[in-house]
């Protein structure tokens, strides 16, 4: 992953928000979209992510079914 580090405007103009942002050029290109770290990040508290917890992780998660994820993503619009 590559890293770029804002000036503390922009950092502050980010940090309004708490959902995904899409980023626009002065010529109103999209030039990507932001997504805010969760506030437990801002805290300094990080998970841990070693290899047991992350496979924990995915053996207590349910597998949806195409049905389940159509449903889903229709209650989104």
């Amino acid at each position: 992953m590559s890293t770029i580090t804002l000036d503390e405007a922009t950092v502050e103009k980010l940090r309004a928000f708490n959902t995904r942002v899409e980023l626009r050029d002065p010529q109103g290109n999209v030039v990507g979209f932001f997504r805010p770290a969760p506030r437990i990040y801002e805290e300094g508290q990080v998970p841990d992510l070693n290899e047991e917890n992350s496979n924990a992780g995915l053996l207590n998660r349910r597998e949806l079914t195409t049905a389940e994820v159509l449903r889903r993503l229709e209650e989104r619009r």
